[in-house]
């Protein structure tokens, strides 16, 4: 079972999806420096097993926005 259908399975047993709204997503993140950000303050965002690095280089200045 994937860690979104455990969490989901958890999410109908507690009937939280009567009580809140729950998104759910993948995204790009323009830099290592953002995903650290997110890494580090925004509550139950999954770590990776290694540390991210930017190299000084990030999407908007490969142009690939």
């Amino acid at each position: 079972m994937t860690l979104l259908e455990s969490f989901m399975t958890r999410v109908r047993e507690l009937e939280l999806y009567k009580q809140c709204y729950i998104l759910i997503g993948v995204g790009p993140l323009v830099s290592a420096r953002t995903a650290n950000w997110m890494r580090n303050n925004v509550p139950d965002v999954l770590k990776g097993h290694r540390p991210l690095t930017d190299n000084k280089t990030n999407v908007r200045q490969r142009g690939t926005t």
